[in-house]
């Protein structure tokens, strides 16, 4: 006989024979003792705890009746995954197992149930318990919707306006509950960024790659309205107008402002130098591709005039150290609104100086042609020709009567063989504004020149970098109206000694912010 039948039948055996009260615990309380006991042909049940009806099924009588699913009599429990004496028992009420791992409730001590005992790679063990955690790559679909391999909640890229994403563990989202994930791995909708949204990003460069998600400003637009600054928050010399953000969020138009011959160039990083892959045709001294960080920084809006050059010397704060005599010079011949040429290192630092400003260092000037964004020319990346700079190439004059017959006339200067007044080529201009930063004049910037010098971290790592800090020779930057289109590339790098002059050398004035 098995076990289970033995004992229900002894069990009955005895409750039959005599009264079953001298096994129960001292501090048992009895409902009932004998049939007697109970109301209107009911019996007394079998732990005499009620009285109840004989016609209705007893639980734990080893017998399965009507109205019950199993019946294990003295093994029927509750306790979570039992098994005695080899005997799968039937829970207390008679309605099935108690609770186990496969049953498809998770219990207390499970951190899931499928409602299986198989290993079907759905995150949830033979044990009920979880395989994998957020973010190992693997999408353990019991607990993940999605797993992109780490624990960090990444934002949308910049210039989506909403996206969906893989949230990392313990997730509050916008603090609404329903965004929360206390376990990560679910797919949650974010709003972006861009620029417009009013927000000033500033996420920067990370690992030598721009995510052009740095703006300088954000101007917002008509469902996020920013306001206009005052000139003075951006600096005190601009008096009491506002500046407006550019519409591209690289700085401000500061137009508005009393000093209009400037742009502001906003604090940040930027790519300096050149990249054979984005931008082809490389010089050895114009690499490698780098990082470097400015200050906040005001640069000339145009090369510096003619006129404005010998006001200075006008003066008395300026020396005139070029030709008079030269057919294609700038001072005084006529062209006060033209750059001045013919200038020397130091002629160039001279003037600067004398406006309360300095040459641009040269990564001031390569950012403020550049903007954040890495751009080959201050225009982008279409080939220079004269509809953006004044360089060697084509230009069309309607009242030439020998250009208008054959279309297109060549030569330097666009075809004028000379320098043009400078602001010529709007559509030429940088993303902060800067007119004729390439083309027109070659520009000396403050820096002393070294073939090697990109290539040799500055122990601040590339912050506020003002060159070596010897040499015979400087940096000329930018390319001229006398010169061919290649040399018009942003990280082109010339060089000559400080008195050299030349009718295509020019420059323009800059001033750092400080905080």
């Amino acid at each position: 006989m098995y076990p289970r039948m033995f004992m229900t039948t002894l069990l009955l055996l005895l409750l039959s024979s005599c009264s079953a009260e001298w096994f129960l615990p001292d501090d048992y309380v009895l409902a009932c003792s004998q049939d007697e006991d109970c109301p209107g042909g009911q019996t007394c049940n079998l732990d005499f705890s009620s009285c109840v009806d004989p016609n209705q099924p007893i639980c734990g009588n080893g017998v399965v009746e009507l109205g019950e699913l199993c019946d294990s009599g003295i093994y029927n429990t509750d306790v979570y995954g039992a098994v005695i004496d080899d005997v799968t028992p039937c829970r207390t009420d008679c309605q099935g197992e108690p609770p186990y791992c496969g049953d498809g409730i998770v219990q207390s001590g499970e951190a899931c149930d499928d409602g299986n005992r198989e290993d079907d790679n759905n995150g949830c063990s033979l044990t009920c318990q979880r395989l994998g955690e957020c973010g190992d790559g693997e999408v353990q679909y019991y607990f993940e919707a999605c797993d992109d391999g780490n624990v960090e909640t990444e934002a949308c890229d910049y210039g989506v306006k909403d996206c969906v994403v893989c949230v990392a563990p313990g997730f509050e989202g916008d603090g609404r509950p329903e965004s929360a994930s206390e376990l990560g791995c679910e797919y949650r909708s974010r709003k972006g960024s861009w620029c417009g949204d009013g927000v000033v990003q500033q996420r920067g460069i990370v690992a030598g790659i721009d995510t052009l998600e740095w703006e300088g400003c954000d101007p917002g637009s008509e469902e996020y309205p920013v306001a206009p600054v005052a000139c003075d928050s951006l600096d005190p010399a601009w008096g009491t107008n506002t500046a407006t953000c550019l519409s591209n969020c690289v700085g401000y138009n500061i137009q508005g402002c009393d000093n209009e011959n400037m742009v502001y160039v906003p604090s940040g990083p930027f790519m300096m130098g050149c990249h054979e892959f984005l931008h082809n045709d490389c010089e050895e001294d114009e690499g490698p591709f780098h990082q470097v960080y400015l200050d906040a920084y005001l640069i000339d809006r145009t090369e510096v005039r003619a006129g404005a050059y010998k006001e200075c010397v006008d003066s008395g704060a300026c020396e005139y150290t070029g030709s008079t005599t030269a057919s294609l010079r700038t001072f005084n011949n006529g062209r006060d609104s033209h750059p001045i040429n013919l200038m020397t290192w130091t002629a160039a630092n001279e003037y600067c100086l004398a406006q309360g400003k300095q040459l641009p260092t040269e990564a001031q000037w390569e950012k403020a042609a550049r903007g954040t964004d890495g751009r080959t020319f201050p225009w982008g990346s279409a080939i220079p020709s004269c509809d953006w700079a004044v360089c060697i190439g084509f230009y069309y004059d309607p009242d030439d009567a020998e250009a208008n017959a054959s279309g297109f006339i060549s030569g330097n200067g666009c075809g004028k063989d000379r320098t043009w007044e400078v602001g010529s080529m709007e559509a030429g201009a940088s993303p902060y504004g800067v007119h004729d930063i390439a083309g027109n004049v070659w520009e000396w910037v403050s820096d002393i020149y070294a073939s090697d010098y990109y290539s040799q971290t500055p122990a601040d790592g590339w912050s506020n970098p003002e060159g070596p800090n010897t040499g015979e020779r400087y940096v000329l930057r930018g390319g001229a109206f006398n010169h061919p289109t290649d040399d018009l590339r942003i990280a082109d790098r010339s060089n000559l000694p400080a008195d050299s002059k030349y009718v295509s050398f020019g420059f323009r004035c800059a001033r750092r912010l400080i905080d």
